[in-house]
């Protein structure tokens, strides 16, 4: 069963869009660099929004969303826990950012 991993990002007043752009480009790479411990890919799908086109006005000031899919809850939680391209990601996210919501479920 699928398993939905969903992001977004919200930055710091401090964060240049050049640092941004850093950022998301990390972000992209993602979905090639993340292998799994027997160094073969893990993730099914990557997607990612870097603009909110909905007319509806609800989008909360988050400027960056992605969707990662997984086969599986074991690879969700080694992309978590143990990928070090995605670990080390996630702590340069979270330097730059001042608001993320995250959301999983399974499909």
């Amino acid at each position: 069963m699928p398993y939905i991993h969903v992001v977004a990002f919200t930055y710091r007043s401090d964060v240049t869009d050049s640092d941004k752009a850093e950022l998301v480009k990390s972000l992209r790479a993602l979905e090639t660099e993340c292998v799994n411990e027997q160094g073969k890919p893990y993730i099914r799908d990557f997607k990612l929004g870097e603009a909110n086109i909905s007319p509806e006005g609800a989008g909360k000031g988050f400027e960056h969303l992605f969707i990662v899919t997984f086969d599986s809850k074991k690879d969700v939680q080694y992309y978590l826990e143990k990928d070090p391209v995605h670990v080390a990601f996630g702590e340069r996210a979270k330097a730059m950012l001042s608001d993320c919501f995250i959301y999983d479920f399974e499909q």
